[in-house]
């Protein structure tokens, strides 16, 4: 059977890469740390906390790759985009091991491709505003 295109090519076994070397058991285990240290929280409560950290990482990174502006501006997309997959997918996971949900590599496959569509749209845009 063949592949469908989203699941060929380098681009697919780069994220696949990228999904099998985030640390799952570190992952895990903060997530159990964090529901230890926080009982008082409900699952949706931590999931929001889980998200707005993941967020504040994503902007630290995204800012400091903004500040060249012009051509290397552009040239800084790459690892921002990069750092954004990897917090999304980090995220991802976390909150999953937080509801009990094994992981799924395909369903976190679709998840990254929508992610990286929004955000490649907007960061060339915003880029190409200032540029």
């Amino acid at each position: 059977m063949a592949k469908k295109p989203a699941e060929s090519g380098a681009f697919h076994d780069l994220m696949e890469k990228l999904f099998r070397e985030i640390d799952q058991v570190a992952i895990r285990a903060d997530v159990a740390a964090l529901r230890k240290a926080k009982p008082e929280m409900s699952r949706e409560q931590l999931a929001e906390l889980l998200t707005k950290r993941a967020a504040t990482r994503v902007a630290t990174v995204g800012a400091a790759a903004g500040i060249p502006g012009g051509a290397l501006g552009v040239l800084a997309m790459g690892p921002d985009i990069f750092n954004l997959v990897l917090q999304q997918s980090r995220l991802v996971l976390s909150i999953a091991f937080l509801y009990d949900h094994p992981p799924n590599l395909q369903q976190r496959f679709g998840e990254v491709l929508a992610t990286l569509a929004v955000s490649s749209g907007a960061s060339a845009g915003s880029r190409g505003a200032r540029f």
